[in-house]
């Protein structure tokens, strides 16, 4: 395959054929790595019947409100459709086995809010629903129609129902969650549904059921719990290594822990505490080993596995005083830097903060930037730690951005005496949980980095 090395440089920007311009707001919006909504679907094994919970999370920035009375209101409407197999055409019949409704749910849900402000924030509401299915394979369809702007959203997913029945030893899926509901006069653990709902900061737990056929057996737990997904992706690429734009790190173990426990039913419920977390790619594998099978004289053991990525807050927020130092990666110098991080008390770290502001401008409209660069560009790193971050929040918004079908996004910016500024990221995909996001890659001419950092000191 032929490399290429792509330099940002100082140009007059000649006219473009073969691109597509769009504003970048709208651009910005497409490379989140939210959805409007998603779902989940949790299998368990209970009282002899295999339950197929259905779990949809949906953003207050995805629906259109009313106002009524001294608040707002949302309404939208949920359809899912279980389908046999993977929704694909049988060959040879007369029948289409995607249109063979397995089972079928419709509900509407409503939404208040008390002030504007929630109306149009990333707050996800969950709605949940539970389905009786048979072993087997299955395609979920899951339709939302919002009630008031009749806008229709559709994902689906397919699922793999367990034959529990059957089995001596097993084990129902994996939910991560932190937040918990009274239902039936039990509590239960709400899953993390959405990446942006698996936050930082607080408690996490991952629940699970065992199916044991002879009760009264020892069963063991064997955790281990992996930081994965790592990357090392630098911004200024050097063009002796224009093979290096990607290199993948080896997943490191984190946290591992064992357990036992003696079964006295045939299901089990298991609520596992995980340790406190950073912002982050991880994996929990499980192995649960029960007792010796006569007939082949190995212990029985089952095995599973859950993925997941964790933000602060939905999206990563410039807050504390360690975040707004640590962002000024980008303008400040590494002895900047460092004094600031060598502060011993909080009014000397505030002091020498707001000494580098006052040799800097536009202290509220950087950090503003930051967390427009943390919300529409986090990916496989916050936000403001990628290069799309880097050039939102040193450069600006874009004039315009130029899409390629091979891939490249070149954003344009008008500097003074009529030059023009382009920045190409030669872009890819990357999968963070069950998502995909948008990642960027971009050399920068070192005098150029420099001219724009220059930009924010005030002059001596």
């Amino acid at each position: 395959m032929r490399k290429c090395l792509l330099v940002l440089s100082l140009v007059v920007l000649p006219s473009c054929t073969g691109y597509r311009p769009v504003s970048f707001y709208e651009e910005s919006l497409g490379r989140s790595t939210g959805p409007d909504f998603s779902f989940q679907v949790h299998n368990y094994f209970t009282d002899g019947n295999r339950r197929s919970d259905f779990y949809l999370a949906i953003s207050n920035s995805a629906l259109q409100f009313t106002k009524e009375g001294d608040g707002y209101v949302a309404a939208y409407e949920i359809a899912v459709r279980i389908v046999h197999g993977d929704g694909s055409r049988k060959s040879g019949g007369d029948h289409d086995e995607a249109t063979e409704i397995v089972a079928e749910k419709n509900w509407t849900e409503t939404i208040t809010e008390s002030n504007y402000d929630a109306t149009v924030a990333r707050a996800f509401h969950v709605s949940q629903r539970s389905f009786l299915l048979e072993a087997g394979s299955y395609k979920v369809i899951s339709e939302v129609t919002d009630v008031f702007s009749k806008r229709t959203m559709r994902r689906t997913q397919t699922l793999q129902v367990p034959d529990y029945q059957n089995r001596f030893l097993s084990i129902s899926d994996l939910s991560l969650g932190s937040r918990f509901i009274t239902r039936d006069g039990e509590q239960r653990l709400i899953p993390d549904i959405s990446p942006e709902m698996s936050t930082t900061g607080v408690d996490r737990y991952v629940y699970f059921e065992i199916y044991d056929r002879f009760p009264g057996e020892e069963i063991s737990f064997n955790y281990k719990l992996y930081i994965t997904g790592r990357y090392e992706t630098p911004l200024f690429l050097s063009p002796y290594h224009r093979g290096d734009v990607v290199k993948r790190l080896e997943d490191t173990l984190f946290w591992a822990q064992e357990s036992t426990l003696t079964s006295i039913s045939p299901s089990i419920a298991v609520l596992l505490p995980l340790p406190a977390l950073q912002s982050g790619h991880y994996r929990l594998d499980l192995a649960v080993r029960g007792a010796v099978d006569p007939p082949t004289g190995a212990h029985r053991e089952v095995n599973s596995q859950i993925a997941f990525s964790l933000w602060p807050t939905g999206f990563p927020e410039i807050i504390t005083l360690d975040q707004q130092i640590e962002v000024l990666e980008h303008i400040a110098s590494t002895d900047q830097i460092r004094l600031l991080r060598e502060a011993k008390t909080r009014e000397e770290k505030q002091q020498r903060l707001k000494e580098f502001w006052d040799r800097h401008l536009d202290r509220d409209e950087y950090y503003k930037r930051a967390e427009y660069a943390n919300r529409y560009f986090s990916c496989i790193a916050e936000g403001w730690r990628t290069p799309f971050g880097w050039a939102y929040m040193v450069a600006g918004p874009p004039d315009d951005i130029q899409l390629s079908p091979q891939g490249i996004e070149r954003w344009r910016y008008t500097l003074r005496s009529n030059r023009s500024l382009v920045l190409p990221f030669v872009i890819r995909e990357v999968g963070v949980g069950d998502q995909k996001c948008k990642h960027g890659f971009v050399f920068i001419d070192p005098s150029v980095r420099r001219e724009l950092i220059l930009r924010w000191k005030r002059s001596e």
